[in-house]
């Protein structure tokens, strides 16, 4: 156990310097702004919800 709480201290030490030092090591991502016109457009980006059950979306 001794071991894996010295590795962790060590991982957790190391986050900690990166952090100081500013590092990112996560990088952001980069959204893309889409317009309104686009986004009012029938049939366009995201005409329909897609969060929660929603129904039936099939066709005939």
């Amino acid at each position: 156990m001794r071991p894996y709480a010295i590795f962790c201290a060590a991982v957790v030490a190391a986050f900690a310097a990166a952090e100081y030092r500013g590092v990112n090591l996560i990088p952001q991502t980069q959204h893309v702004s889409v317009p309104s016109s686009v986004r009012a457009a029938p049939g366009g980006y995201r005409t329909f919800r897609t969060w929660g059950g929603g129904g039936f979306r099939g066709g005939k």
